[in-house]
Parts: structure tokens; sequence; C-alpha cells
């Protein structure tokens, strides 16, 4: 037996082929983006890069040589969408095809889905899917992970046994999402990989015709310099124009150039995602911190507060959360949340939030309770139980007033538009890193402003309607100009 084919890497740059961009058949070695990766030995990689790197094509190829070369060995990619499975699969396909027939495990060609070979001499499995469970997958490969849907990344992940491989694959998609999230979260075990669209020698055109950089040109260039050592060339710049102008704002998101603006750039987010990055670096630590409660200003008696709480549809999923705020300032001064308490519970929760900012003789903070679903039963322990002394309450129809804030078509844009303003203007202070971290997954979907899917907005419509409440509790308030286009006067 020839002794290179112990070296993994000699087989996937000596044993695949694959068909080129002329058309030709052609031994398939690894290229300069592949073999950065390749170099890299940890199990678990996140990888983020332009478009058409030829990463998942890279990395199916060592998936398939993975199993062949072994026994009882299950390799998965997961894509994004169902047009991506069939071209991922092609892929996967075509390297099967074009491998060493000396090699080549004998394919049964019965059983298994449209996207999955299986060899059963070596109980060996290679797959594609759009979600993985059920199965136990020894190399795990997540391509676009940013566009997967967060709950299928988590169930992907739950079949990966803990000496299993696993890759993230993706261009961005916004600062909010779950991959962004892995990607700035600190980890001993996951290396993280950014491939900018420069390191491809192959991305040039003919900058004969240049004869001027713009001032951002320039910065970039120096950036580029400063940071990768790498020289800017016309050639390279030429390219950059040309993709400016077919990409227009998706440029950077296509073609990132820094590990931070690339996510700044990209996705369907609702806010500033760069004023609520700045906010979520300076966000203030609690000077308490029980896990379920956080405190970052007690009370002050020459102040007036008001609360705004969101109830969970159901114990262990979303969060119940209340969230307390100083009425002038607007600022947040403390929250308590928790998925794991009854609605009952979480009434005794916010109660006793409330007697916090409040002492004999005062006022106790104006109290909005989201009245939809399970806050009807959290507003009849405060109402009739607590008996506690400032609910909010609205008119019903022109009738008897109701405890509690209805969320309807007509009151959650416009308490969600108060609360983006309130963040975008400055003129309200979110302590919360969890808040500012829903802030990050909020989406306009067709103009409604909601978390994107597998992401939570408990604590931001908490604060949505504690702004709400500042604002009944003081009457009027500098937020804006045009009091009733924008405010929901009682």
């Amino acid at each position: 037996m020839d002794p290179r084919l112990k070296d993994w890497r000699w087989r996937c740059n000596n044993l695949y082929r694959i068909v080129d961009k002329n058309g030709k058949l052609v031994r398939f070695e690894e290229n300069w983006i592949q073999k950065r990766i390749n170099e890299n030995r940890s199990r678990r990689k996140m990888i983020l890069k332009y478009r058409q790197g030829g990463v998942t094509t890279g990395e199916a190829k060592k998936q398939l040589d993975f199993v062949s070369f072994g026994r009882n060995r299950t390799a998965c990619i997961m894509a994004d969408c169902e047009d991506n499975l069939g071209k991922v699969f092609g892929k996967v396909k075509q390297l099967y095809q074009f491998m060493h027939p000396t090699f080549k495990p004998r394919l049964d060609r019965g059983g298994g889905s449209s996207t999955e070979l299986r060899f059963p001499d070596i109980n060996g499995k290679f797959y594609c899917a759009l979600q993985v469970r059920g199965d136990t997958v020894h190399w795990l490969h997540i391509s676009e992970a940013a566009f997967c849907k967060p709950d299928r990344v988590r169930a992907a992940l739950e079949t990966v046994p803990p000496k299993g491989i696993v890759t993230f694959e993706s261009t961005p998609n916004g600062l909010g999402n779950h991959f962004y999230k892995r990607w700035i979260a600190k980890s001993d075990e996951l290396a993280k990989l950014f491939f900018p669209w420069f390191f491809n020698p192959e991305y040039v055109k003919d900058g004969n015709r240049i004869k001027e950089l713009s001032l951002e040109e320039k910065k970039f260039m120096q950036t580029v310099k400063a940071k990768y050592g790498i020289s800017i060339t016309k050639d390279q710049i030429a390219f950059r124009r040309s993709k400016q102008e077919d990409q227009q704002e998706l440029f950077l998101q296509e073609y990132p150039e820094d590990d931070i603006t690339c996510f700044v750039s990209s996705g369907g987010s609702a806010l500033d995602l760069d004023r609520v990055k700045r906010m979520l670096d300076r966000a203030p630590e609690p000077i308490e911190d029980t896990g379920e409660l956080k405190v970052w200003k007690t009370y002050d008696s020459s102040r007036v507060y008001a609360c705004g709480a969101d109830t969970a549809e159901g114990v262990g999923r979303d969060y119940s959360v209340g969230t307390m705020f100083d009425v002038e300032t607007m600022e947040e001064v403390a929250q308590v949340r928790s998925n794991k308490w009854r609605p009952r519970e979480f009434a005794h929760k916010l109660n006793e939030l409330c007697a916090r900012y409040t002492k004999t003789g005062r006022l106790w903070p104006l109290l909005g309770v989201e009245r939809n679903n399970h806050g009807h039963a959290v507003l009849l322990e405060l109402e009739e139980h607590l008996d506690y002394p400032n609910l909010y309450y609205f008119k019903e129809n022109e009738g008897d007033k109701l405890a509690g804030w209805k969320t309807d078509s007509i009151t959650r844009p416009i308490m969600v538009d108060a609360f983006i303003d309130g963040i975008e203007n400055e003129t309200a202070t979110i302590n919360s890193r969890e808040t500012l971290a829903e802030c990050l997954t909020l989406i306009d979907n067709n103009g409604k402003i909601e978390a994107e899917e597998g992401e939570n907005d408990d604590c931001v419509i908490s604060s949505a309607i504690g702004i709400q409440m500042c604002i009944k509790a003081k009457g009027t308030v500098g937020l804006y100009d045009d009091l009733h286009n924008k405010i929901l006067l009682g």
C-alpha cells in the first residue's frame, strides 16, 4: 500500500477530480482559501468569507474522503434553503463520480433519500439536508450558516458527538443572528477564520484606466496595509469598483473587507445596527445581578418610575420580562427576566420589583402588563390578590377601563416605533445587554417590526411598554415634535 494514502491531505489533492470553470475535468487540488482552512487543525471552525470561495466544495471533498477511508462514519452538509441543497448535493455527486476508481466505495443505489450517498460495504453515509435530527453525524458542515434557521442549527449540533468535526461557513447576514453571536463570543474550542475578498488573487480587473483614487479608497488601502500587510493594487481597486456598482448596498456582505462592517452592512435590520453595537460595547455592568434580577440604579426618592412587562407564552419557551425606567430620563434602571416563571409567580416578581422603587407614602411605579394571552393571569393576580396600587388601565371601545396594555395592530407599531426612535435619537437609555442583543435581531418584515425567526423579542416588548408607561406617567415628553403622530395618548 502506498504510504501516502495514510495522509488525508495527499489523498484530497490527488484522488479527486472536478470540472473547472472552463469545463475541463482536472485534478481537484486545494485552492488558496482551502489551503488556509486545512492548515488549521481545530475540529470546530467558523469560516466567515466572501461569496464563492470554494469553501463548501473543499469541505465536501474532505467529508467524502473521511467517510470513504474509514468505517461506520456519517458526514452531512446542512444547507440553508432548498435551492442551495440541490446545488450542494450536485457537488457531492460530482466528487464521488470523478473519485479515483480504485478507492471509490461501492454505492448502494437502493434505499436512502435523493440527497444521500450510502456505502454498505463500509457502513458509511454522506448526505445533504435542510435539517438534521435523530442521527449521529461525525462530520457536520453548515453551509451559509448565517442564513440557516437558528433552531435547525441547534438541533444539528446536537447530533455531533464530542469528538466530532463541525464547520460553520457563511457570508455575513446582519449583526443579530446566531452566526454573529457565535462569531463575537469568546470560545477556546472554536477556531474563527476570516477571509476578505482581497485575499483572493483572482479578484482583479484591468486597472490601467484608473487615474485617481478617492479618499475612501486611499483609506481602505491604508487600513488593509496596516491590518494585513497587503498592498492593494489598482487592478484590485478596479475589481472593487465593479462589484460596488453591481452589488450596491450588499457589497460588504458579498465581499467583506473586515469582520465588523460586513455584519453591520448586511441583513434587513430594523434599527441602526452600528449604533446598537456601540451601545452594547459601552453597556454598564449591573450593580446587582442575581441572574433573574439586574439592577443598574437603585431607588431615588426624587425620581418617578414606570415599568413595562411582557409575559411568556409558556414555561421554558420565551421569557417573562419586567423593565423599570426612570420616567424623566427614560433610563432603564432594573430588569427581571426568566423563562421559568408561571404567570402567578411573574406577578409576584413584578410586585417585588416595583416595591424596590417606592417607599411608604410615595407613588408606586405605573405598571403596564401586556394584556394579551397569559398576561390576563398576571393582571388578575396583581389586581385581585396583590392589590397593586398603580396598574395601567385602558378603555375598551370607550367603555369600562381594563387593566393592562393591549397590544394590537394599532398599538404595537406605535410602541415599537417609539422604542426604536428612543434608541436612535438617544432619548431613551437601555442598559440591559439582553435587550440590546434582541435589538440586533429585529427585522422589518414587510412593515412589521419583529424578531427574526427563532429569536426572542420579550425584552424589547417589555421595554417598549415601559417607555409608553413613562410617557403616560409624566404626561408630556420631549421625544417628538409631533406627539399625536408618534405617541399613543391615553
